[in-house]
């Protein structure tokens, strides 16, 4: 859940090998097997592909990319591939258990994978977040991933209101998304030449 932030980042100052990585680096901070770690690049992946204009197959095909491009990746793309495939049978809590209980990173990342491919269309958000946490696992890990993709995927408009007025702490999450916003548009005016978000190399050339 944590690495989608690693995601938002835009594609001029970090492009989606160094999401992959950077969040596959911040996962193993707290889960040491390898698996955890790849399944949280590919969830940055996923959203930085959707935050650049990707649509979800698109998106999803980007993060099934960089995961072939790194060692140990079989057991999460694999999970991605039965997602897709499952996602063909329609929605169904039958569909959904058959993935997984979500305890593990790659089985809550097919989750909502397969949650955001049934139900992919703004009107059908609440549809969506519904099925990713129909099941008796780790509903609200497969529920946030699904969240994540579905608001890189359609922003803040396609939430439904009633569930957005009631998300404790609203007010300040949303001046911290205008702050990240600005900070990615304009961050120049506020730092000078040496923002926070410039690149390490242009900073250290001999980096």
């Amino acid at each position: 859940m944590r690495s989608a932030p690693f995601g938002l980042v835009p594609p001029w100052v970090w492009p989606l090998e160094w999401q992959f990585g950077a969040a596959a680096e911040a996962a193993g901070y707290t889960h040491g097997h390898p698996t955890g770690q790849l399944a949280s690049g590919a969830l940055a992946v996923l959203i930085g592909s959707l935050m650049r204009g990707s649509d979800l197959d698109r998106a999803i095909d980007e993060a099934m990319t960089q995961l072939r491009a790194r060692h140990g990746h079989a057991e999460v793309y694999q999970a991605i591939t039965q997602a897709i495939e499952t996602a063909r049978r329609g929605p169904s809590p039958e569909h959904i258990e058959s993935l997984g209980g979500g305890w593990v990173a790659e089985e809550a990342l097919a989750m909502a994978i397969y949650a955001s491919l049934v139900y992919p269309e703004p009107s059908q958000v609440v549809d969506a977040l519904a099925l990713s946490v129909t099941h008796s696992g780790d509903s609200d890990s497969t529920g946030a991933i699904c969240g994540n993709i579905l608001g890189a995927l359609h922003g803040e408009t396609a939430l439904p209101p009633q569930l957005a007025f009631e998300v404790e702490g609203r007010d300040t999450i949303l001046t911290l998304a205008d702050d990240f916003v600005f900070e990615f548009t304009s961050g120049d005016r506020l730092h000078g030449d040496y923002g926070p978000f410039t690149r390490w190399t242009d900073r250290y050339p001999g980096w």
